[in-house]
């Protein structure tokens, strides 16, 4: 098992069980801070370690009553990077491909090599940012109704002087969180109502996983 460093931030504050969302609520209070003080403050703190080889996820999330003001949308010589993207949408309990033609559904599997990956996603290699945008930028089925996952899997090749090569996998994950609903207030009913728990379930089951 490999655990990311401690950032500046955490050996400066001596906090090393505080968490990227904390440190980000308390440095970016100002309701003027823009997206680049956020990639600053976490984006960029986080691709870097995934670029030496850990994985790491952002999260983004505001109720179905606010905006999100600050979104998902915004190497050394030696060595040589290989970037594969994935794009997916969970609705309603069911994951499905966004970049595949026909937007199949696909399965969650568990494997003592992989870990929990989903089987048969689509993957394609991008060569830079704008092609990882593209990605990205790939419609929805069901927009705020749903949560969206783009994940990179990136490979370092790192030729040794001893001849060896030293791969590295790490994988990226940017996670699009659905607005949790209070059902009694908006008084939902039937698809919406179903769409609603289903979202309120996950968040919940998210919320226990992270404490």
């Amino acid at each position: 098992m490999r655990i990311r460093p401690l950032s500046e931030d955490e050996y400066r504050r001596d906090r090393s069980s505080e968490s990227a969302v904390r440190m980000l609520s308390e440095n970016n209070r100002d309701e003027n801070c823009t997206q680049q003080n956020v990639f600053e403050a976490v984006g960029k703190r986080a691709v870097d370690q995934c670029i030496q080889g850990y994985n790491g996820t952002i999260f983004a999330y505001a109720t179905n009553r606010k905006r999100k003001d600050i979104h998902m949308q915004g190497a050394r010589d030696e060595v040589k990077y290989l970037c594969r993207a994935s794009y997916i949408e969970i609705y309603n309990e069911t994951i499905y491909d966004l970049l595949d033609p026909l937007t199949r559904t696909c399965a969650m599997r568990e494997d003592i090599k992989r870990g929990v990956f989903i089987d048969n996603v689509t993957e394609e290699t991008v060569q830079d940012p704008n092609e990882a945008y593209e990605c990205l930028f790939v419609v929805r089925r069901t927009g705020i109704r749903s949560h969206s996952v783009l994940m990179l899997v990136i490979q370092s090749l790192t030729q040794m002087d001893t001849g060896l090569t030293e791969i590295r996998e790490s994988k990226f994950s940017l996670v699009d969180l659905a607005g949790s609903e209070r059902q009694k207030l908006a008084n939902t009913s039937g698809l919406r109502l179903k769409e609603a728990a289903n979202i309120n379930k996950s968040l919940s089951t998210l919320g226990n996983t992270a404490n």
